[in-house]
């Protein structure tokens, strides 16, 4: 019989070498995947990163009729010009620097009605290959150059309220000073 037990824990033994051996074997399968994996997404990286599409912006979303915008972009074909629409109708061009970059100031038409309106850059892409355009969403206050016309005022002048809430503010703490003075010479 001791020599069942022998034999038993010989087995058991040969069982705990196998199943190690295959851990040790999945260990190393899951460490060559994370390896592969890292390797080929710093690989894949550079080919995504390779194209960024052009930008453009405006510094006033919001000008009134005929005031004059910047509008800039970026990552253009250098040395090109791009064309600068507002809602489909040409009113400018920009002329791409080197790097990419543009700056242009532009009018906004005397005429544009009040609402919500669209200002587009088309131009060559950065490897100067395919023709992009980039949409500028602005809105149209009312009224003319100068800010002459536009919206109606509806509200309330807030600096009178303001100064209100300033003076009984000081009023306040004037009678809550008095009040502990008071207190402070009764107990004396």
């Amino acid at each position: 019989m001791q020599l069942g037990r022998v034999d038993a824990t010989l087995w058991q033994d040969i069982e705990l070498e196998t199943d190690a051996g295959k851990g040790s074997r999945m260990k190393r399968f899951g460490i060559a995947l994370v390896l592969a994996t890292a390797l080929g997404m710093l690989v894949a990286a550079p080919a995504q990163a390779q194209y960024q599409p052009p930008t453009a912006g405006v510094d006033d979303s919001n000008p009134s009729p005929g005031e004059t915008v910047t509008i800039s972009g970026a990552r253009w074909c250098p040395g090109s010009t791009v064309d600068i629409l507002f809602d489909d109708h040409k009113i400018g061009t920009g002329q791409v620097d080197s790097e990419g970059n543009f700056s242009e100031p532009i009018t906004i038409p005397a005429n544009a009605s009040p609402g919500h309106h669209v200002i587009s850059v088309v131009g060559l892409d950065f490897a100067c290959e395919d023709v992009r355009t980039v949409n500028i969403g602005i809105f149209i206050s009312g009224g003319g150059a100068g800010g002459a016309g536009g919206l109606a005022f509806t509200g309330a002048n807030i600096s009178v309220g303001a100064v209100i809430l300033a003076a009984l503010v000081i009023v306040g703490l004037a009678a809550i000073t008095a009040g502990r003075r008071r207190k402070a010479t009764a107990e004396k």
